[in-house]
Formats: C-alpha cells, sequence, structure tokens
C-alpha cells in the first residue's frame, strides 16, 4: 500500500517556482501594495527556455470584495510577516490607482 504523504504547508516555497512567504520582503513590509496588486490582478513567472510556461498566480479582484481582499492581505501579512493589518480603505485606493492605469 503506498504511503501518504501530507501536502506541502501553504506559504512554504517550491524549489525555483514558488518563493517562501516567510521570506519574501514585500509580505513583511509596513506597505501593503505589492501583496494588494499580486490578489487584485495576480502574477505571472517570466517563462523561459527550460521552463517555457511560467507559473502564475490567478488574479482574484473580480470575484472578491475590498472587504475580502483586506482580510487575505491581513492574514498573508500577518501569518508570515508580522506586518500591520490592511484596510478596506487600502484596498480600495488601490483598486483606484490600478483602474487608472493606462499600461
Amino acid at each position: 500500500m503506498p504511503r501518504f504523504t501530507p501536502p506541502r504547508c501553504v506559504g512554504a516555497s517550491s524549489v525555483r517556482l514558488i518563493p517562501n512567504l516567510a521570506q519574501a520582503a514585500t509580505v513583511g513590509t509596513g506597505d501593503p501594495t505589492t501583496v494588494l496588486r499580486v490578489i487584485l490582478q495576480g502574477a505571472q513567472s517570466v517563462a523561459t527556455d527550460r521552463e517555457p510556461t511560467g507559473p502564475a498566480m490567478p488574479a482574484f479582484g473580480w470575484q472578491l470584495n475590498d472587504a475580502q481582499v483586506a482580510a487575505v492581505a491581513t492574514y498573508v501579512r500577518n501569518h508570515w510577516g508580522k506586518a500591520p493589518p490592511v484596510s478596506e480603505d487600502d484596498v480600495k485606493k488601490e483598486r483606484t490607482t490600478l483602474d487608472a492605469r493606462t499600461n
């Protein structure tokens, strides 16, 4: 019978694929901008010859309201970075900034 292997801890790194959130400077900083942008817009890694399909995180801004995004960001920043909480106003400001971008 095959031996059960528990799943990797959420937030832990996957070698050369996913950064360790506990070691990510953007998670522990006082400024939540990067974490909010990743939650709202998602993120895509660069494809290379060796890895032609870069890993990605989907955007959740279209389906989460400001309170939900603030809760996710606060959880990530507090659990892995011990950073201050994120408010709904922080999320609203970042959405406005992202919506105003033309690139």
